[in-house]
């Protein structure tokens, strides 16, 4: 979970005490002054994110550079769904040629209206490894069919 780490997420697996199937929940690490940091959007996200999902967005999101038409004017805010009211926005770094996967961030914001980007390339890499995590459970968590 490398990259995870590095946005100081941790993934976990609730057991709850009913008996139920096991719920995954991600952690995030707090700033100096205890409050959450900027990734509590990204953690949100993929809490709700099975791992079929996951897959679904990689595949897309792995070939969306692709697909912009060089012509085209700079993607701001293009909203991106997950499940529920989750949702990520895709913008453009205007340093980079449209053709780049290293062009496009995505963009989170927290149910407390924390904001935070993070390139695309490690949106990826982090649905990769929240999606290898849910499925070493198996199908014992409530994500497994999502």
């Amino acid at each position: 979970m490398s990259i995870a780490k590095n946005y100081g997420l941790k993934f976990f697996m609730h057991n709850p005490a009913d008996g139920e199937r096991l719920v995954p929940y991600i952690t995030c690490s707090n700033d100096i002054h205890g409050d959450p940091t900027v990734n509590e959007g990204i953690a949100e996200y993929l809490e709700n994110t099975g791992p079929n999902m996951a897959q679904q967005l990689i595949d897309e999101l792995s070939i969306f550079h692709t697909e912009t038409d060089p012509d085209d004017s700079f993607l701001v805010n293009y909203p991106i769904y997950g499940t529920d009211d989750f949702v990520f926005y895709m913008n453009q770094n205007t340093l980079y040629p449209n053709d780049s996967m290293d062009a496009f961030y995505v963009t989170f914001m927290s149910s407390g209206g924390i904001i935070s980007d993070i390139p695309l390339r490690d949106l990826i890499l982090l649905l990769g490894e929240w999606r290898d995590y849910l499925n070493s459970f198996g199908s014992k968590h409530n994500l497994a069919n999502m």
